[in-house]
């Protein structure tokens, strides 16, 4: 079964309705073709689960919430943060105001991680169609 891959339409990168939200499947799909560490996984599915599925574009998040949704230790955790933000993954900022959370941003637009990624033909049409926005 082929599957037709569609670039996201709008800037929200996922549907909130009543008590749930869904990451749209463009991202997931952009997420798979990717090779990362189980932890830094772990992070970003966690990043994901507080900020998108609760209507948010960023969340702040300090290492023991981290820790508590994902069961890593705050060393392991701090190498997925230091990863995500490397490889441009997520935006990752710690303001004044807030000194132990570390503020996230998923990066959407996944031409701009620098990470391995497997390509296809349908990547092909994919870049093609971006390049018409």
């Amino acid at each position: 079964m082929s599957m037709k891959l569609v670039p996201p339409r709008d800037e929200r990168p996922y549907i909130f309705t009543g008590d749930y939200g869904s990451v749209e499947n463009f991202f997931i799909d952009q997420l798979c073709r990717v090779t990362l560490p189980v932890h830094v996984t772990r992070v970003l599915m966690a990043v994901t689960r507080m900020s998108w599925m609760f209507n948010r574009l960023s969340v702040g998040l300090r290492y023991c919430d981290i820790g508590k949704l994902t069961g890593l230790k705050n060393n392991r955790i701090a190498e997925a943060i230091r990863f995500l933000d490397e490889k441009k993954i997520c935006h990752i900022s710690r303001p004044r105001g807030l000194k132990e959370a570390t503020i996230f941003t998923i990066n959407r637009d996944y031409r701009m991680w620098k990470v391995e990624r497997e390509m296809n033909d349908e990547d092909i049409e994919i870049e093609k169609a971006f390049k018409c926005w």
